[in-house]
């Protein structure tokens, strides 16, 4: 059994501070039990500057001062990274790369990528699982057992014959039956996504250029993500990436079909094109303490506590405009 006991948000000279604390235990006929407490307190550290990324061709003004110059506007074409410098009445004051001159942008959110957070409700939850098997029972026999293969032992394969070009005629028909199946996935919600990758990978997939907000990041294969940041940290404590997903078509929440279930699995369709829009490092302390407790409770005889400290990059990343 795991129960939440607590969550508390503390900030601290400018760096989010959040803790958790989770109890497990165990029981035995002889009236023993094991319990096990961890408390972790994750520690963001944001960058010196805030960004915005353009995701559409914006009209921003010479600034003077705080305020806009409005007889000298400036075109920003899409997907262009810029440097916040101060935020003022009804806008921003930024940079564009490379430029120091100020320009006045208004803080009009159709213009700008945003890099909230959308977590889903128990309740939207249990609706997405619901959608996922309406649509499982219509893709066809063929498409749920491919889904159920990648999930398994298969994904290595599939993937590896999405990024090379090479695989068995088996691997081949399992890939295009995942293809198939995915692309007929309505999402119903904005929802934000978790992928836990090695630095090895992330480099990859930004094909072998610096990590920088606006970066493009691309992978060929499909991206296995998670609804549970906990789940995708599982797979690798080195990068997290935390992915902005619009409603819509852009992959299939297979949690219901998953060999895996639990992992509350969203599989991003292969190729899927994102950009940088945030840049954080997360240092964690986490504490684990173990209690041998006899007699029914009522004597402590063993205590333990083991420390873990750690850090990772998070990584905010939206769909390519």
């Amino acid at each position: 059994m795991l129960r939440k006991l607590g969550l508390s948000l503390i900030i601290i000279g400018g760096v989010l501070t959040i803790g958790t604390k989770n109890v497990n235990a165990a029981s035995f006929a002889s009236g023993d039990a094991i319990v096990s407490m961890t408390t972790r307190n994750n520690y963001i550290h944001d960058s010196k500057y805030r960004y915005l990324v353009t995701k559409k061709n914006a009209i921003a003004y010479k600034a003077i001062g705080k305020a806009p110059d409005y007889t000298a506007s400036v075109s920003i074409n899409k997907n262009v990274p810029l440097t916040v410098r101060q935020t003022v009445e009804g806008g921003h004051i930024v940079t564009e790369p490379q430029s120091t001159d100020k320009l006045f942008l208004s803080n009009d959110k159709q213009f700008v990528y945003s890099s909230d957070v959308k977590s889903l409700s128990k309740k939207q939850i249990k609706v997405l699982a619901k959608d996922s098997k309406k649509w499982s029972s219509k893709i066809g026999k063929k498409s749920v057992q491919a889904v159920g293969y990648y999930t398994g032992d298969g994904y290595e394969k599939i993937n590896g014959y999405l990024r090379n070009g090479k695989g068995q005629k088996k691997v081949v028909k399992k890939a295009q039956l995942v293809q198939k199946g995915i692309s007929k996935f309505k999402l119903r919600y904005n929802t934000t996504v978790y992928r836990g990758i090695s630095n090895k990978g992330l480099k990859l997939s930004l094909n072998n250029r610096r990590l920088s907000v606006g970066s493009i990041y691309q992978d060929k294969a499909f991206s296995s993500t998670s609804l549970s940041k906990q789940v995708a940290l599982g797979f690798s404590s080195q990068c997290l990436l935390r992915i902005n997903i619009p409603a819509g078509f852009h992959g299939a929440y297979i949690d219901p079909i998953s060999k895996n279930k639990g992992e509350k699995e969203y599989l991003l369709k292969e190729g899927q094109k994102l950009i940088v829009t945030k840049i954080q490092k997360v240092s964690y302390t986490e504490a684990t303490k173990m209690y041998l407790i006899k007699n029914k409770g009522s004597k402590v005889v063993q205590h333990t506590t083991n420390n873990v400290k750690g850090n990772y990059k998070l990584i905010t990343l939206n769909l390519l405009n």
